[in-house]
């Protein structure tokens, strides 16, 4: 009997021994919060990346680099809540448990939109972007109690956002340019008969002028040099409210009106003293109104010189090709 009853004994203590080794065991190991903050940690470093990234976006070039980061904070955001589904949150950690869990899906939603924002800057997630940050630093904030630095860390979406407006305005200058070098290409063409034409008159002028044979008398010349007058007038007209998207672009328009106007001077002067010659042979007239108008005819040229290395800085801005049509 003694026997039995030492033999229970000896069972009832081996069964405390275990329990007291299992519940130390259990209680020797890390809590959840200890597990949860440590999973938390590698978010706050991939925060202070981003960071670091978003403070030198500036340029379209930048944008690869930071969008790069992006992705790989996102990549952490996901790791850290995967961990955390799998932990059990023990007696009082539910509340902590939850905001941390509200705290990276958040701030997925954010990196999300970040990433398509810097993928196309006009993409309306822009919109969304400042609305996702708050609410990301918000529920972050909930756990600076526990996690110490979480929410100093978050960057917040104003990099981005000012990032893609500059982008989005950059791109719709660059569409206006665009549009002002097709109407100046348009009225270079339309000049361009004139040019033609009053090249064709001053040549055979010159042919006469040098006792060559005769293809043109003194009417002609002057109704040749009066269409030509018309077309220029209605050219300088139209650039003059040509609407320039740019300083730059203003200097061209302006340049443009010049080389209209110079040109429509040495053409003025020309028609003028043909109207008014009334002595002599046609030969000495057209010699005599195109030595008269030599200077206007230098000043129209060097009027489209000027333009023509204005419009070409333009163009190069939008990454077209230099011209130098003749008009």
């Amino acid at each position: 009997m003694l026997g039995g009853l030492a033999g229970l004994l000896l069972i009832a203590v081996a069964v405390a021994v275990v329990l007291v080794l299992v519940l130390s065991s259990g209680a020797s190991g890390p809590s959840y919060a200890n597990q949860a903050k440590a999973s938390l940690g590698p978010v706050i470093g991939a925060n202070d990346q981003l960071t670091g990234s978003l403070s030198s976006l500036h340029s379209p070039s930048s944008a690869a680099s930071a969008r790069s980061t992006v992705r790989s904070t996102l990549s952490t955001v996901q790791e850290a809540q995967q961990k955390l589904s799998t932990l059990k949150p023990g007696s009082g950690d539910e509340q902590f448990a939850t905001a941390a869990q509200a705290a990276l899906s958040s701030e997925q939603s954010f990196l999300n939109a970040a990433d398509t924002v810097l993928g196309n800057p006009s993409s309306t997630s822009a919109g969304n972007l400042a609305a996702f940050s708050q609410d990301t630093q918000s529920k972050l904030a909930a756990l600076d109690v526990d996690v110490p630095g979480v929410s100093a860390s978050f960057p917040g979406g104003s990099a981005i956002s000012t990032w893609a407006q500059r982008q989005t305005r950059a791109a719709s200058t660059t569409a206006s340019v665009r549009a002002f070098a097709t109407q100046v290409d348009s009225l270079l063409s339309q000049s361009a008969s004139s040019f033609q034409a009053i090249n064709q008159v001053f040549g055979q002028m010159q042919t006469v002028a040098q006792g060559g044979v005769a293809s043109i008398n003194l009417s002609q010349a002057e109704a040749s040099i009066g269409n030509v007058i018309s077309n220029r007038n209605a050219l300088a007209a139209s650039a003059g409210t040509l609407p320039a998207p740019t300083a730059l672009a203003g200097r061209v328009r302006a340049a443009l009106v010049a080389s209209f106007t110079d040109s429509l001077t040495d053409d003025s002067a020309i028609q003028s003293c043909l109207n008014e010659a009334n002595s002599g042979g046609v030969a000495f007239i057209f010699q005599s109104c195109l030595s008269s108008s030599a200077s206007d005819a230098s000043t129209a040229t060097n009027a489209k010189q000027n333009f023509f290395s204005l419009y070409n800085q333009l163009r190069q801005t939008i990454g077209l090709p230099s011209e130098n049509l003749q008009f």
